[in-house]
């Protein structure tokens, strides 16, 4: 009895489990950026919105998207869930980085690079916090 739990909080530590959470976090944080992207798209296309308010939109489409992901990689862990977040959030930037590289055709790196990673590391720890509490108001005691 005591081997098929110790077994069972074994596998629940794995660093295999937390990439298991990362790699379903990380796709669900880009799928709500494209939405919120598309949204704001048909917004700026059909209704006055100004051309101006694009950099606040990444900027609140960012915080969103990367505090969704960090809730959903850490409901269910039983700790640190603002690590997990974090991560979310770094390998988000990262990933979005490196895609704006490739896209634009050339490396930058400018001001507005720092403020997503502050984003991607505070906006993803915060939503991983959010997260541990969420799943922890499901349990019963």
């Amino acid at each position: 009895m005591y081997s098929e739990a110790y077994k069972q909080v074994k596998d629940t530590s794995s660093a295999g489990l937390l990439w298991r959470r990362l790699a379903k976090a990380v796709p669900i944080a880009f799928g709500i950026t494209l939405a919120i992207f598309a949204i704001c798209a048909l917004l700026l296309t059909y209704t006055g919105l100004p051309e101006e308010s694009i950099p606040a939109i990444a900027i609140v489409t960012a915080v969103i998207s990367v505090m969704a992901g960090g809730i959903i990689a850490s409901r269910g862990v039983s700790g640190k869930g603002y690590l997990t977040g974090a991560a979310v959030g770094i390998i988000y930037v990262l990933l979005l980085y490196i895609f704006s590289c490739l896209f634009a055709g050339d490396m930058f790196f400018n001001s507005y690079i720092l403020i997503l990673l502050a984003i991607g590391l505070f906006g993803g720890a915060a939503g991983g916090i959010l997260g541990i509490n969420l799943s922890a108001g499901k349990k019963r005691y």
